[in-house]
């Protein structure tokens, strides 16, 4: 279960850890404090990690950072509570996140959200696509009976 949060120490703790992107893509020392603090940001976090809403106009860009414990179904039922409090509880119209190519667990999660590919970039030297779920597309994917 996520729940909206500031705690920047504990985020701080997720991103520079060694088994996610920050640390893969090798940025070090990341401190999100400032970014957290901003209430047009959204933090939502569980035990193992979360997603961070950058706002964006309308748009939040979405960062996700989970320890190895907290991915593949787990992560999966997160972003979906992510999506839906984000579309209900903001107003968040439409939600960015860039996934490096070689990320293949981040590829699979965002194509089963629902996200559409909007184009490609790059990060620090990495290659990424850029993906956008907007909130008619949300609601297209919701299983209403």
């Amino acid at each position: 279960m996520l729940a909206r949060s500031v705690d920047a120490e504990f985020l701080n703790r997720i991103v520079n850890h060694e088994s996610t992107e920050g640390g893969r893509l090798g940025l070090k020392d990341l401190d999100l404090t400032e970014v957290v603090a901003n209430p047009d940001n959204v933090f939502l976090a569980n035990e193992f990690g979360g997603f961070l809403f950058v706002k964006d106009g309308d748009v939040y860009e979405v960062h996700s950072n989970f320890t190895p414990e907290g991915r593949g179904a787990r992560a999966f039922k997160a972003a979906q509570e992510a999506a839906f409090f984000m579309f209900t509880e903001t107003p968040c119209l439409a939600i960015r996140t860039l996934v490096p190519k070689a990320n293949v667990a981040a590829y699979a999660l965002t194509k089963k959200m629902g996200f559409s590919q909007w184009g490609d970039t790059e990060v620090n030297g990495h290659e990424c696509r850029m993906f956008m779920l907007t909130i008619k597309e949300w609601c297209r994917r919701l299983k209403c009976r």
